[in-house]
């Protein structure tokens, strides 16, 4: 059960690198984030833009490490180094990183009528947590 819990891990570490490549070589503002503008009828002036990048920038930065952070401690728990506090460790990394920015963009959603990426993330919070259980 240990392999499977961390193939899982893997495959949302490769999951979170998808994301972290979406905002880092991805349009500026992002699809979802430029139908919300043109909802509000708002035309984002370049300043916002420059922010935006900056913004999608520092995310993509943090999802690498997170990304590396799943894989590098699931590797230790699976070669034995590490123990059920490094899976619980990886659990709140998760809700932390993917649980919050689910249900921060499922509240945007539900305000804008636009969809978000709640599913992807909250896709990725299931896989990291499942890998848990099947490495405990």
């Amino acid at each position: 059960m240990a392999i499977l819990g961390f193939a899982l891990h893997l495959l949302a570490a490769l999951g979170v690198l998808g994301l972290a490549a979406k905002y880092a070589f991805g349009p500026v503002p992002a699809d979802y984030h430029a139908a919300i503008f043109d909802r509000g009828g708002v035309t984002a002036p370049a300043p916002v833009l420059r922010v935006l990048r900056a913004v999608y920038l520092a995310l993509a930065g943090m999802l690498v490490a997170v990304a590396t952070g799943i894989a590098a401690l699931s590797f230790g728990v699976w070669r034995g180094v590490g123990d059920p506090v490094t899976l619980g460790a990886l659990a709140i990394m998760a809700l932390a990183a993917g649980g919050v920015s689910a249900l921060a963009t499922l509240a945007v959603e539900r305000e804008t009528g636009v969809r978000t990426p709640w599913r992807p993330a909250l896709g990725l919070v299931v896989l990291v947590l499942a890998g848990a259980v099947l490495m405990l």
